[in-house]
């Protein structure tokens, strides 16, 4: 049994997958021991797995995506767990059918808390709907909690781009109303993914190997129960939250293809994504796929599962 640590971003119903894998024990299936550490302040994954300390990062691709084209670092994605950025779009009220040109000459609230993930995907998904985003005032230097309350107990912007559960809470205050989910209506891209250093990725035991091969076990069990099924899991993780809206959740994003049927990168979203990436100015090109994607992880599944390919 080899040891496989894992430093991620945050702790998300997005990562769902890799918790059954945990439950259901799909790790020591390939003989992996895995330990999973949220640092406090979300960079330190960097130092973690820079270090030698942990083997892989989950969180979002445009970390290693700037770092490789800026020349900072070099890190190997080889597996994705989730395809649908999981935020919603608030307004304090509609009067006519929301068009997404409305925005224009509008304030729009974006956390930062996750980094640049949010940003990126919203100014990418309003350059796709016609917007024009120089006449979008984008507030996007504080973290969510500020956000929140600027909205929710005072008047700060106009639309307020966040995580589901803040929207649903917003809504059930009767103090804002949604009209958009990027679950529905943004487009499907690598939205949450690992990645490792060059060094782990040529490790011998394929240690990245297996362990994508445990998470592909677990998006296969997922997307063939519903969210009654992982009560269990949702209630541990998250035990101030109400389990049956956690429930309606995970239903509502197999739906809406929150998880794909494969932890495979695919080279169409991840272009799509490096596009989102290159609008919001981290990088002037697409990095290429191939320099930065491990096709020998999706391989490797795909030879131990009858899934594994997605696209």
């Amino acid at each position: 049994m080899d040891k496989y640590r894992i430093s991620s971003t945050g702790n998300s119903i997005n990562y769902l997958p890799q918790y059954i894998a945990e439950h259901q024990g799909f790790f020591e299936e390939v003989g992996l021991d895995v330990e999973t550490n949220i640092p406090t302040s979300w960079p330190t994954v960097l130092d973690e797995i820079n270090s030698g300390d942990y083997h892989a990062v989950c969180g979002g691709i445009w970390v290693p995506s700037m770092y490789q084209h800026h020349s900072i670092h070099e890190y190997s994605c080889f597996a994705k767990i989730s395809s649908k950025c999981p935020f919603k779009l608030v307004t304090r009220e509609q009067e006519i059918e929301f068009d997404w040109k409305q925005l224009e000459g509008k304030s729009v609230l974006v956390p930062c808390d996750g980094g640049a993930s949010g940003y990126i995907f919203l100014k990418g998904t309003l350059i796709d709907k016609g917007v024009n985003t120089d006449k979008v005032h984008f507030i996007h230097d504080f973290v969510d909690k500020m956000l929140y309350d600027g909205f929710t107990k005072g008047n700060l912007g106009d639309y307020y781009f966040t995580q589901a559960s803040n929207a649903d809470q917003i809504v059930s205050e009767k103090k804002g109303i949604v009209v958009a989910e990027m679950a529905k209506d943004g487009i499907a891209v690598p939205w949450s993914i690992y990645y490792s250093t060059k060094e782990v990725a040529a490790d011998p035991r394929k240690l990245n190997h297996r362990f994508a091969l445990g998470i592909q076990k677990g998006l296969d069990w997922l997307l063939t129960h519903s969210g009654k099924d992982v009560a269990n899991i949702l209630q541990q993780r998250w035990p101030k939250n109400d389990v049956n809206v956690g429930i309606e959740t995970v239903d509502r994003f197999i739906s809406e293809g929150m998880w794909s049927n494969s932890i495979e990168i695919g080279k169409t979203e991840y272009e799509t994504y490096g596009r989102y990436q290159v609008d919001a100015r981290i990088i002037e090109n697409i990095v290429e796929f191939e320099s930065l994607v491990d096709q020998s992880v999706i391989d490797y599944v795909r030879e131990n599962t009858q899934n594994g390919s997605d696209n």
